[in-house]
């Protein structure tokens, strides 16, 4: 499966201070804000309708500052095991979730409400 996903991708002065020896390669380093299944099941129309949301981003949300602080361990539910992350907080990410899961709600654009938001960069498996 090739996963469709909405993500903010680290930038490599960051990844190099917080990848682990043996963990996620520094360009795979990533805060997943949406989760939308496997790509191959995702419509044409719900394909455009996912780009069109995110290139109308209001600037209000940029530049997006966030910190990440802390770690933490999701138990083995990953068929590679369990997940080491670092905790990410920003008041800022929250609100653009927010506001993005309002827009994919609203336009019937289907994602992942499996588990509650839990902003994270995955460091290893």
């Amino acid at each position: 499966m090739t996963g469709a996903m909405i993500s903010i991708f680290i930038p490599e002065p960051v990844g190099q201070r917080i990848a682990l020896n043996g963990g996620e390669p520094l360009d795979r380093l990533h805060l997943t804000l949406f989760f939308f299944g496997d790509a191959s099941n995702l419509t044409e129309g719900t394909k455009r309708a996912i780009l069109q949301t995110i290139r109308a981003i209001p600037d209000r949300f940029f530049p997006l500052d966030l910190s990440l602080k802390g770690t933490g361990r999701f138990d083995g539910k990953h068929e590679a095991g369990d997940a080491f992350y670092a905790k990410a907080s920003s008041p800022a990410l929250l609100q653009l979730r927010e506001y993005l899961a309002h827009v994919f709600d609203s336009k019937g654009s289907a994602y992942s409400k499996d588990y509650a938001f839990n902003p994270h960069v995955t460091l290893a498996y």
